[in-house]
C-alpha cells in the first residue's frame, strides 16, 4: 500500500473479506480496484479529499469494534447463514 501510494502521490484505503462484497464508495479520480485472490477479495481506492469528516457522525459509545475475523470464526458463520 505505501507503494501505491508513493507511485500515485495520494493516500489509500483497503477493505479485504473471506466473502465478495458489493461496495459504495466515494474516491478520488479513477483509482479504484477490487480483486479476488484464492477466495479472498480486496478492495483499494484512493482517499476521497472532498469528505469533511467532522461532518460524520460520531461513534456510539455503545459500539464495539471487534476488528477482523478468525478463519474459525468465518467457517462458523457460513454453516450457520441462510442463502436466499
Amino acid at each position: 500500500m505505501l507503494r501505491t501510494e508513493a507511485k500515485f502521490n495520494v493516500s489509500f484505503e483497503a477493505i479485504v473479506a473471506y466473502d465478495d462484497f458489493a461496495q459504495k464508495v466515494h474516491f478520488s479520480n479513477d483509482l479504484i480496484c477490487k480483486v479476488e485472490l484464492g477466495g479472498r477479495y480486496m478492495l483499494t481506492y484512493a482517499t476521497a479529499r472532498n469528505l469533511q469528516e467532522n461532518g460524520l457522525p460520531p461513534l456510539g459509545a455503545g459500539v464495539v469494534q471487534h476488528g477482523p475475523i478468525t478463519e474459525e470464526m468465518h467457517n462458523r458463520n457460513r454453516v450457520l447463514s441462510v442463502t436466499v
